[in-house]
């Protein structure tokens, strides 16, 4: 595959047509090619243009060897995904109640998300705790399924999962009943569920990666990479007062509305004039 990959690479640039690369992962979660950082490199070196969605990836991208890194945030993802009921009415679908602390991952379940390190965080949490986890999402690794099937067990109660696909008109109904979003990823390069919570108000748990810094701190909580740190930043979460959390949720929304989709569009466009206007090889 990766020779192949090489092949259509060239044979387009021979053909005539200029390539843009949207880097959403600098490489894949999943090994692909042989050697996936040299398929990058190849592909670094045939782009006319490489539009990074935050400005730690372009960093990162031109470090790597990229000639021309336009920066090209995404937008707000609200629109897409109706509010059909209360937070209340959501929150009761799950059974929970309104002294609990929700806290979803919501999204595809892959291992690189960290869920599993989430459930083991909650089975750490002290009795008293009023955190609930929520985890919703396909999960096509019936091993890992497994794994955190037998780790919401060890959680006592504290975890509704939920391993299936979730229909655009449905998926407002986890954020609404959600208090926080947790990604405990261990590794990533930009990520749109954490962007899809911050449109609904949900200030976000998140490890300190440098790929993450883009985030504002007054939208997240942070934690240093490990277990026991993920359970003291939702400890952390837990204690914030009434004031605390709606300074967050108010900054998550303002963040995640930063750049409107028709500038995002004109952006990209204009990427796009910048690579035919290359007339180099």
């Amino acid at each position: 595959m990766e020779f192949w990959f090489g092949v259509y690479l060239r044979t387009v640039q021979v053909l005539g047509y200029k390539i843009v690369w949207t880097a959403h992962d600098l490489v894949p979660h999943e090994r692909v090619f042989a050697n996936d950082d040299r398929a990058r490199g190849v592909l670094l070196s045939k782009a006319k243009v490489v539009i990074a969605l935050s400005e730690a990836t372009a960093i990162e991208l031109r470090t790597l060897g990229a000639r021309s890194v336009r920066v090209i945030p995404m937008g707000s993802y609200a629109e897409p995904y109706p509010v059909t009921m209360t937070r209340e009415k959501a929150r009761a679908s799950f059974g929970f109640d309104q002294n609990d602390v929700v806290v979803s991952l919501i999204g595809r379940v892959e291992a690189y998300k960290g869920a599993d390190l989430l459930l083991q965080a909650a089975a750490l949490l002290p009795t008293s705790s009023r955190i609930k986890v929520l985890l919703a999402g396909f999960c096509t690794d019936k091993a890992y399924q497994r794994e955190l099937l037998h780790l919401a067990g060890e959680a006592k109660g504290r975890a509704v999962l939920d391993f299936q696909w979730i229909p655009d008109e449905e998926l407002a109904r986890y954020l609404q009943a959600s208090d926080f979003a947790a990604f405990p990823f261990r590794e990533i390069t930009n990520s749109g569920s954490i962007l899809l919570a911050q449109s609904f108000g949900r200030p976000v748990i998140i490890p300190d990666l440098p790929t993450l810094r883009d985030i504002p701190d007054d939208t997240a909580v942070r934690f240093e990479p490990g277990l026991d740190s993920l359970v003291a930043a939702l400890q952390r979460a837990e204690g914030l007062s009434e004031r605390e959390y709606s300074e967050l949720s108010t900054a998550a929304l303002r963040w995640s509305a930063r750049a409107d989709w028709a500038d995002i569009a004109r952006d990209t466009i204009e990427a796009y004039e910048v690579a035919l206007l290359d007339h180099g090889k």
